[in-house]
């Protein structure tokens, strides 16, 4: 079934950790910076400042090549159930950019993204929404076409944390 441009893209993961755990990973920056990007990545981590209003500001870093500089603005957090963020890419100074990837000209230059939290047995269930914010159709249809692209970079991602859980005792 192919998305519509107004589905949010939707990605779910069940950890084997408490949900204590689960979000201590989300919201602690030395922590964070553990796991948070894809397989081989290493994350420089400018700011991280996990208040409603506040901002993380990172670099996704590989061998040979620029740095991939990206922004949150957290915008609801409730502890241990759910936190929203608003998403994009960025330059060095923090100032929202366009994706830097070939073909992206219609990217979203925001994504509002909210992750739920839900402990059963000792193990969490983390969902994760994503849409594009003030859009245009091309945006959003752009969007709504990648989320293959997004599946395997967010599965990648949640691969690093269960990785990190399962290790960080």
């Amino acid at each position: 079934m192919t998305p519509t441009p107004d589905q949010p893209f939707t990605i779910t993961r069940t950890f084997n950790a408490p949900v204590a755990a689960v979000w201590q990973a989300w919201s602690e920056s030395a922590r964070f910076a553990q796991w948070w990007g894809p397989q081989g990545c290493t994350l420089k981590l400018q700011t991280m400042q996990f208040e409603e209003g506040g901002t993380l500001h990172y670099a996704m870093q590989w061998a040979g090549i620029a740095d991939i500089w990206g922004k949150f603005v957290y915008t609801d957090i409730t502890p241990q159930q759910s936190l929203t963020y608003v998403s994009s890419f960025s330059n060095a100074a923090g100032d929202i950019t366009r994706a830097p990837f070939p073909g992206m000209d219609h990217w979203p230059l925001e994504v509002t993204n909210t992750v739920t939290f839900v402990e059963q047995d000792g193990r969490t269930t983390l969902t994760l929404r994503g849409s594009p914010v003030r859009a245009s159709d091309a945006e959003r249809a752009l969007f709504s076409g990648f989320f293959d692209s997004l599946d395997q970079g967010f599965g990648s991602t949640l691969d690093q944390l269960a990785l990190y859980l399962a290790t960080a005792g």
